[in-house]
């Protein structure tokens, strides 16, 4: 467990560690701690990123607000980084309260339109769309709103746009085509 930082970002060793998770369950918090002192290194690394993936599915909600806290400070650089993206998305998969929620759009918000032009960034905010949750679309289609033309005419933008189209409300789907008309000729 001590040196399961160096060993996670390690193929075989990454494996390793995931499977004395399954069989004692009981390890998944120890090894989390130690992984805290070492978490963006870890979320960024090539095998590291699934270790992390794997301990969510043995967090509690305190734990993952803790996460997310944690976090916090370098949250743009993990969203833009192609293993990073995986493990915001694994985190998505694990919001299933309405603080848990809040607390993770309280951290993405302020970088939405950043990531939204990103090539690994714009996954995550597809995976936000694809729960359907009011709450986490207000936020993406409030930005995508006040950056329209920006947005549609961005490959990885483009994209993001076509899934809240295809998700929204009636209502909302009346709000970004109004906008989008508005804007033809510049489209």
């Amino acid at each position: 467990i001590k040196n399961s930082n160096a060993i996670s970002k390690d193929q075989s060793g990454c494996r390793f560690i995931q499977k004395k998770i399954e069989e004692k369950p009981e390890l998944a918090g120890k090894i989390l701690n130690n992984a805290l002192q070492n978490i963006i290194q870890i979320i960024t690394d090539p095998f590291g990123n699934y270790l992390i993936q794997k301990l969510f599915d043995y967090m509690s909600e305190e734990q993952i607000c803790q996460f997310i806290a944690l976090i916090q400070i370098d949250i743009y650089k993990i969203c833009i980084n192609s293993y990073g993206t995986r493990v915001i998305q694994k985190i998505i998969d694990y919001l299933h309260t309405e603080l848990l929620l809040k607390t993770f759009l309280n951290l993405i918000k302020p970088i939405v339109k950043q990531i939204i032009l990103d090539i690994n960034g714009s996954h995550i905010l597809i995976k936000l769309i694809e729960i359907n949750s009011p709450t986490a679309t207000k936020v993406i289609y409030g930005e995508i709103a006040e950056n329209i033309v920006l947005i549609s005419m961005h490959k990885h933008g483009c994209c993001v746009l076509q899934k809240c189209i295809e998700r929204a409300a009636p209502k909302e789907q009346h709000q970004l085509f109004s906008l989008l008309l508005y804007h033809c000729k510049e489209l």
